[in-house]
């Protein structure tokens, strides 16, 4: 591996790791308040709703991002391309 290829890989890891201290700082919702926070985002279409909404799932996307490891991506490209979807 040359060096460009080392500090590629060291940026991506470092880019993952940032992701999921961001994603740790968010609460999960349960099942009831997920559905809470749903209903009032269909009713007002408010940002917040929606913001609650994709923070409390940051986590499960990059649980599903690290099954895509081994496909040879960038777990840092998979996640920044799921959280962009």
């Amino acid at each position: 591996m040359d060096k460009r290829n080392t500090n590629d890989v060291s940026s991506s890891k470092a880019v993952s790791r940032g992701y999921i201290r961001a994603a740790n700082e968010y609460p999960m919702l349960t099942a009831e308040e997920e559905k809470n926070v749903a209903e009032r985002f269909v009713l007002s279409r408010g940002f917040r709703c929606s913001e609650k909404l994709i923070l409390s799932h940051l986590r499960f996307v990059i649980h599903v991002a690290r099954g895509y490891s081994g496909y040879g991506l960038p777990q840092a490209d998979l996640i920044k391309k799921a959280i962009s979807a």
